[in-house]
């Protein structure tokens, strides 16, 4: 029968001497990254951002407690909820560790995800403006050499670590194009067709639609089919579809149908304000070519009293005994007007190019007005009005083209430096040097470094901005991190100090044994039974 190790120490002499015995504790170390970025948000908004937390040596981490602390924030920006930065314990804590209200990340394994926390952190800022805040983690990290009491607990002191958090509010921005859409004529009762708009975030943070609310005549047979909420990141565009269902026809024609569709969502000052007006089979507002069946030149809409024949308008010669009113008058079968009297007085004959010599208000010299007809004689209807393309880049007017003289401008171009509002947006040269891209005050200036904005895509990087402990030269002064006095990594000195040294403990008493009977072997069984683990450093025996 093998001894145990109690017999081996029964046999030992009743008094002996007790080395110092050495009992190393398994390093425990909280990490994470010195700062995180909450991102931009529109004022009143919500947006989550993730803390992550690792153990990155062998002994388990204890998460006792966490806790943000705002540092600087613009007036009215924590409202009622006293923080922007919020961290609610259900984010973290977990059941089963001391008192329930802890957290435990085991100790490293690249082969787990139980050493490592994803924390979320709910950035809600309440009016513009810049954030910042400091977040405090208690552990029971054996290396750190800063500690403090916990918030609930301030008899408990226990060893921290800190992570620097920072986000922005901003007012979002979203335009819708085009403004207006002609879904032309469609006479067909129960025939589905469709189109889109397209919606376009102008701002530097996440645009919301939360819905379509539509009204008009016949807002029931058309209206918005992507169902809400729409999100849109910065600089990118969704498209939304929208669904015409023809109705019936009324007195045997189509039935006029228009719809105004509106936007609610977080950019109040801009897509909120918008409306997309969308018309089909509406004769007095369309322009589409759907209205002049026979391409002669009149629609419908403008005169045309038979637009299945080319050789029947208000601009064609009356054919004697034909039974048919050719120049749509309203007489049939008359005797033409020789083409060279000038019938209407308005000073031009057909010959001269006058296109409805019955009409005083047509001809080469009139000014075309919005009618459905060509009013000048040159064979564009309703041009030079906000209804009609005149330079032919897809939109009019009414349309959204801010220019529409110019093909280089429409709500569809690519804005150039070349001081014009290229995409119509409001906006002249975004993405230059001379516009203030990521809105903090701040444009770029070659060879002035009092004003050049050292990267004008990062709202955290400007003259004079905030060094955080991040890697970038925030404050554009050519230095990375430094403090306020220009201290080598000053924007870091909030990370508290590691201790390199291996954890060891020295258990008592040192030298010869003052009790009888314990040798070496009963200082083991003590040390083991009582759990006398303890760390050389820090007050905790935890």
């Amino acid at each position: 029968m093998k001894p145990s190790l109690l017999t081996f120490a029964l046999l030992l002499p009743l008094v002996g001497c007790a080395p110092d015995i050495e009992v190393r504790a398994q390093p425990r170390v909280l990490d994470s990254f010195p700062y995180v970025d909450c991102g931009a948000v529109a004022p009143g908004g919500r947006q989550v951002c993730t803390v992550p937390l690792f153990s990155t040596e062998t002994g388990d981490v204890t998460i006792f407690d966490i806790a943000t602390t705002d540092i600087s924030y613009p007036e009215g920006g924590l409202g009622d909820q006293g923080t922007a930065f919020i961290v609610r314990d259900e984010y973290w804590m977990q059941e089963g560790c001391g008192d329930g209200d802890c957290r435990k990340l085991e100790g490293y394994d690249p082969e787990s995800d139980e050493d490592t926390l994803a924390l979320d952190i709910t950035f809600a800022p309440q009016v513009e403006g810049y954030y910042q805040a400091e977040m405090t983690i208690w552990s029971n990290d054996n290396k750190t050499l800063a500690e403090a009491a916990l918030p609930d607990d301030p008899d408990r002191t226990e060893k921290i670590w800190k992570v620097q958090l920072r986000g922005l509010a901003r007012p979002a921005c979203g335009r819708v194009w085009p403004a207006f859409i002609d879904m032309g004529l469609h006479e067909a009762p129960g025939a589905e067709f469709g189109t889109n708009a397209r919606i376009e975030n102008c701002g530097i943070v996440t645009l919301e639609v939360s819905a379509f609310p539509d009204s008009g005549t016949g807002a029931e047979e058309m209206n918005v089919t992507t169902i809400p909420a729409v999100y849109v990141l910065p600089g990118l565009s969704e498209d939304i579809s929208i669904a015409w269902s023809v109705g019936i026809l009324t007195g045997g024609e189509p039935t006029p149908v228009t719809t105004e569709i509106g936007f609610e969502g977080n950019a109040a000052d801009t897509l909120n304000e918008s409306v997309l007006t969308i018309i089909g089979n509406t004769c007095d507002l369309s322009v589409d070519a759907d209205w002049d069946a026979d391409t002669d030149g009149w629609s419908r809409c403008g005169g045309d009293c038979d637009d299945t024949d080319s050789t029947a308008n208000p601009s064609a010669t009356e054919r004697a005994a034909n039974g048919r009113d050719d120049d749509c008058d309203g007489t049939t079968d008359e005797t033409a007007n020789p083409v060279g009297s000038d019938d209407d007085g308005d000073g031009y004959t057909e010959l001269a190019g006058d296109c409805d010599d019955a009409n005083p208000s047509v001809s080469p010299s009139a000014v075309e007005t919005l009618n459905q007809v060509d009013d000048d004689c040159n064979d564009n209807i309703d041009d030079q009005t906000e209804w009609f393309d005149d330079d032919q880049d897809g939109y009019a007017e009414r349309e959204g083209d801010c220019d529409d003289g110019s093909r280089l401008v429409a709500p569809s171009a690519t804005e150039t430096e070349d001081g014009v509002d290229n995409n119509c947006d409001g906006v002249v040269d975004e993405g230059g040097p001379r516009y203030d891209d990521d809105v903090d005050g701040f444009v770029e200036v070659e060879g002035d470094p009092t004003q050049n904005d050292c990267d004008d895509e990062d709202y955290w990087v400007y003259v004079g901005a905030f060094e955080f402990c991040d890697g970038y030269d925030n404050d554009c002064d050519g230095v990375v991190d430094e403090g306020a006095a220009d201290e080598v990594d000053g924007a870091c000195a909030f990370i508290p100090s590691r201790e390199g040294e291996e954890d060891v403990v020295v258990e008592e008493p040192t030298g010869c044994s003052a009790v009888p009977g314990m040798g070496v072997a009963g200082w083991v069984l003590a040390a083991a039974g009582l759990g006398l683990v303890r760390r050389r450093r820090g007050a905790n025996t935890r």
